[in-house]
């Protein structure tokens, strides 16, 4: 059995249209909904737990949907993805009912959960092994590259919009395996292949690790299973031999803990079709026709939805580490009620047993406010809470969410050759240039900074820009002889015009507070520091 019991959620973002004429979600959320009052949930402001059984929210102008956390063993996966075709078809036919015409898929997330503190440890060693894997099961041509964003307690992969139900079981059941086995099997972790991982950025807006098309060297969003990838220990393999090997690595770890059918969906699709190698929208929407079974993990969102618990109580935040209540007495002001997601189940069946009048007694003395997510240890009461801060700690990584550690990027053996003939060359480049006198000059942006032996970038370009510094040592600088980096944002992937014959995509409209062609309009900041040496 797994040491570490695994569970999975998707969230899925989309556009929504009328003809060519982009609708905001922001203005249609209180009547998608069904409901006046909303609540925050993770990056979004307006969130509401629908009675059939899932997260309805707000991100900028797009609606997105996110399911109820799900086990990964057994059929887990294939009833997530199932789950996230009944989810959508219900959100489908709910916006349709507000005027939304054309409903069109943005983006996936696939989270997993993973031991709290270990999150940024765990997207490195994926990002290190398993990345080209999760490129090909996940993105499409179109897609600006893959996201891996630590958040407390999970991982969340952020890729291309999957519409097909079986690509979407196979990625979550790959990415179960691969965690498990990174987790308890570390003798079979060792056997993965090791590519070399040339490229990273650390993601601007949110936290992560963001892998671009040349992450690791030819792209596999040109050539799809064809990319030529090194490897850490010389040899070189096809992006494809790749996959095909940690898919038969994840599933050995997965022996006797999924069913044979889970583990059939993860092969056809590895040797099928790849959304990646496909020039057709990823964005196209399915509607399912016919019921479709509610996942029974779902059933306590739909409690919460449809407030059948007991009227005099309201959901005030939900997440996977608990839930918490706004429950109003016989008298006095109403009283806080936080509950620990694995203990929800038990609670809500109690309270309809005994009556939350006679729950709530049991619990103590309440406590000041319901702050931080650590204190989802068990179901205890409190006088007040705040939810912004919750839904803002569940979407940090570690440390707070901005600290982001460097990934080791390997020296292959083909370049050790001619690296100390390479060092000693820029050794005399040093000395050199120290006797012409150091400085440092900034390449686009006429500001010249303070010269110091360690580059530090502070750029003032705007999120299309690249900044690019140079360093030429100073008379007090070590052995390092140069240092170059740049600083742009992390690209969006791109929305396509809303017509009937294909035609190039438009890039990502976001609604911002001003104007960005006015000079007037200040852009959000780029990054002040290299990734790995943010303080």
């Amino acid at each position: 059995m797994m040491g570490t019991e695994l569970v999975l959620g998707v969230e899925q973002e989309h556009d929504l249209f009328d003809g060519k004429r982009r609708l905001d979600f922001q203005a249609l959320f209180a009547a998608a909904a069904g409901r006046a009052s909303s609540i925050p949930f993770r990056n979004s402001e307006s969130a509401a737990v629908l009675d059939a059984g899932y997260v309805l929210a707000c991100d900028g102008w797009e609606a997105e949907l996110a399911t109820a956390p799900v086990p990964a063993l057994g059929d887990g996966c294939l009833a997530l993805a199932h789950e996230v075709v009944r989810c959508r078809t219900h959100m489908v036919d709910r916006l349709r009912g507000v005027g939304v015409p054309n409903v069109h898929g943005y983006s996936t997330h696939i989270n997993i959960s993973v031991p709290l503190g270990r999150e940024t440890e765990i997207a490195i060693a994926l990002a290190r092994t398993v990345g080209p894997a999760l490129i090909l099961l996940i993105e499409s041509p179109q897609s600006p590259g893959l996201l891996l964003r630590p958040r407390r307690g999970r991982l969340e992969v952020g890729g291309e919009y999957i519409d097909r139900e079986e690509q979407l079981a196979a990625a979550c059941i790959f990415l179960a395996g691969v965690v498990h086995i990174y987790l308890d099997q570390p003798a079979l972790w060792a056997s993965f292949p090791r590519p070399v991982l040339k490229r990273w950025e650390e993601a601007t807006l949110r936290p992560g690790i963001y892998l671009p098309h040349d992450a690791y060297g030819e792209s596999m969003y040109v050539r799809g299973r064809a990319a030529r990838l090194e490897l850490e220990d010389g040899r070189t393999t096809t992006a494809g031999e790749l996959l095909a090997s940690c898919a038969e690595l994840a599933l050995e770890g997965l022996e006797g803990q999924i069913s044979a059918l889970a583990a059939d969906v993860l092969w056809n699709v590895v040797r099928g079709d790849l959304q990646i190698e496909r020039d057709s929208d990823p964005g196209e929407v399915t509607h399912s026709s016919g019921p479709i079974p509610l996942a029974s993990e779902a059933t306590v969102l739909r409690q919460l939805g449809n407030a059948e618990i007991d009227p005099s109580m309201s959901t005030r935040f939900v997440d996977w580490e608990g839930v918490a209540f706004s429950w109003q007495g016989p008298s006095g002001p109403p009283l806080i009620i936080g509950v620990p997601w694995h203990q929800l189940r038990k609670f809500l069946e109690d309270v309809q047993a005994e009556g939350v009048s006679n729950i709530v007694g049991a619990l103590g003395p309440a406590q000041p406010e319901l702050n931080t997510l650590g204190q989802f240890t068990s179901a205890q009461t409190f006088h007040s809470v705040d939810p912004a801060a919750l839904s803002q700690e569940a979407q940090a990584g570690k440390q707070g969410g901005r600290k982001q550690e460097v990934i080791p990027v390997p020296i292959p053996r083909a370049t050790r050759r001619w690296l100390i003939p390479l060092f000693i060359g820029l050794i005399t480049v040093v000395v050199i240039l120290i006797g012409s006198g150091g400085s440092i000059r900034r390449i686009l942006v006429p500001a010249t900074p303070t010269p110091t032996a360690t580059a530090t970038i502070t750029p003032s370009a705007t999120p299309t820009e690249t900044a690019t510094w140079t360093l030429t040592p100073s008379p007090t600088a070590t052995a390092t002889a140069t240092a170059t980096a740049t600083a742009t944002a992390t690209p969006t992937r791109p929305r396509p015009t809303r017509t009937k014959t294909r035609q190039p995509p438009e890039e990502r409209p976001q609604p911002t507070a001003c104007d960005p062609a006015d000079p007037a309009c200040n852009p959000p900041p780029p990054p002040t520091c290299l990734p790995g040496q943010c303080g």
